[in-house]
Parts: C-alpha cells; structure tokens; sequence
C-alpha cells in the first residue's frame, strides 16, 4: 500500500528523530554555508532541538543513503511569511509527502504528493504507514494549501566535503507555484545570453544566405 517500504522507512526515522531531541531551534540549518550532515545530524541525535527544516533533511539524507529515493519539499506562504518543510518518498508509482514533525503521511483520502497538496481543495489529514487516519484535519491546512513549493537542491543537505562553492556553483532551488518557475540570477541571465546568442546566429545565417543569392546573380557587365 503505497509503497510500504519508503513509507515505512520514513515513519519508522521520523518516529525516532521525535523521540531522540526536542523541537527547536537548531545551532546551523542545511541553508547555511556551515551546515555539515555528519557533525550535525550526529548533533541532533544526542540531544540538540531542531525543527522542520533539521528533521526533513536528517530524513531525506537518510533515506537517499539506503536506496530510498526522497527529497525535501518546503511550502512558503504567499506573503513570505512562514511555512513548513516536508519529505516527498518516492513509492515506485508515485511521490507521497512525509511530515516528519507530526509524524505521519499527508493526503486528503490517502497520502499525496506535494503537487497534489497544492492542487487539491479537499482537507488534509495526516496517515499512518498502514492508510489509517491519525490526525484530521492536518494542522497546517492555510499555510500549505495557498503557499509556495520550494525544491532545495539536494546537495544543500546531504553535501561532503568542501561546504561553500564558489560562484556561480552554489546550492540553488526550483519553485514552483503562483509566479510559475523561478530563476536565479544566474540561470536568468544564461538565459537572456540564450536568447541574444540565437537571434543573433538567426541574423547572421540569414545575411549569409542573402550574400550567397547575390554572388549567383549574372554579372549586368
């Protein structure tokens, strides 16, 4: 049901993660140039608060290490103010959303994925792994329904080595929602180049096809 394996997964580490620290505050999130998966996940697991943003990433990195393909999914609200972070599991037939906070499968008749979140008018509930109904409504019904998707590159939590890139080679993120796709700064202007570059080669083609018509003209002479 649902992909039991992922899910199941995904219940089973949320569930430890709620009884290993408290909800808090975290010293460093995986949006810092600091963040570092081993020294801080380590970190929360012998006791330090964390909140959304910790468990999602503890959870997707978990998952991903073992096979199991996951990813975080932030929800903004429109007015930039506030929001939640979840985990899409993927179930071999579709993606289905993790609240690893509230422990539990998020859905309206069954669990869903973040898309189907924001799509569907009908209440939200939280599941358990077996398809039982553990919370409804879902509490955080307002801020995820009428929000924005946000996709943190992956690389952002489950990142080793060197934790700061040089530009333009850093962490960025796709959104999807009420203003459509989203660029960087970086990826706009590759494609306003894009754009400058092909109007510019249609240009040139074009003369050149003109200067070969006129080279086959009869000389008058």
């Amino acid at each position: 049901m649902w992909g039991q394996t992922g899910t199941q997964a995904a219940m089973c580490l949320s569930q430890a993660f709620d009884h290993a620290f408290p909800f808090g505050t975290p010293k460093h999130e995986f949006l810092e140039r600091h963040f570092d998966p081993t020294s801080d996940f380590e970190a929360h697991l012998s006791g330090q608060p964390g909140h959304c943003l910790s468990r999602s990433a503890m959870l997707a990195t978990t998952l991903l290490s073992v096979g199991i393909p996951a990813r975080v999914a932030s929800f903004i609200s429109s007015s930039g103010w506030g929001g939640h972070t979840l985990v899409e599991v993927w179930t071999g037939a579709d993606w289905v959303v993790v609240d690893p906070t509230l422990v539990g499968l998020v859905g309206t008749i069954r669990p869903n994925s973040a898309t189907e979140l924001r799509r569907g008018p009908d209440a939200l509930r939280l599941f358990d792994a077996d398809g039982s109904v553990r919370q409804d409504p879902y509490p955080l019904l307002e801020s995820i329904a009428r929000g924005e998707l946000v996709y943190p590159e992956p690389w952002l939590y489950t990142r080793t080595g060197p934790r700061f890139s040089f530009w333009p080679f850093r962490g960025k993120f796709v959104q999807v929602g009420m203003y459509g796709w989203r660029f960087s700064t970086v990826l706009l202007l590759c494609r306003v180049a894009f754009v400058i570059s092909t109007l510019a080669g249609l240009y040139f083609l074009v003369g050149l096809l003109f200067s070969r018509a006129g080279w086959k003209q009869p000389n008058p002479g």
